[in-house]
Order: structure tokens, then sequence, then C-alpha cells
């Protein structure tokens, strides 16, 4: 369908590229102290974890039911590193939907 072809080109990367600003790798280094303000400080300010446990029910969503689609996004954006960086984070809920995925 035309709308899934639009949503997985232009909105499916957004999705997944929060999850990687908001949970950083290891080896992600905290330049901001340096510059002052960066973009990632902002995105952190407004993405609550409620967001990130939507995103992985959207996620979820999607691999239960539009399996072709989302195997390709999953295996060209390494999108399985950027969803188990939340096993990272403090809130259960979100440790749990990201093993869930």
């Amino acid at each position: 369908s035309p709308f899934l072809d639009m949503f997985y080109q232009k909105y499916m990367d957004e999705i997944t590229e929060i999850l990687s600003s908001v949970c950083p790798g290891k080896g992600h280094s905290d330049q901001s102290r340096d510059t002052g303000f960066n973009y990632e400080q902002q995105r952190e300010s407004y993405v609550t974890p409620e967001i990130l446990g939507n995103i992985c029910e959207l996620l979820c969503f999607c691999t239960q039911h539009h399996f072709y689609r989302i195997k390709y996004h999953v295996l060209n954006n390494n999108v399985i590193e950027k969803v188990l960086r939340l096993t990272r984070r403090k809130e259960k809920y979100l440790v749990v939907a990201a093993v869930r995925f």
C-alpha cells in the first residue's frame, strides 16, 4: 500500500533514531559538556519513558503485521541494537518491552 511505503521510507528511520539518541551506546562520549548545548540534549528533554515504550509497542505491532517490510528495515538499519539499548534504562517496563521485541 502507498501509505506503508511512505511510512517506512520517511518515518521509521526517525522513530528508530530516537532510540539511539536517547539511549546512547557504550562507546558514546558526551561532547555536549564542551560545546554547551546539543541537539541530543534538547531531544532528551521531550522524549519521556512513555514515548520510548510506545515506540517499542509500535515496533512490535509492525513485526506482527508487516513482517517483510519491518524485516527489511530492521536488517538494514540495525534496529535490534537500538532497541536493546533500552535494557540499560532504569524503567523496568522499558526493559521488558525491549526484550519482548
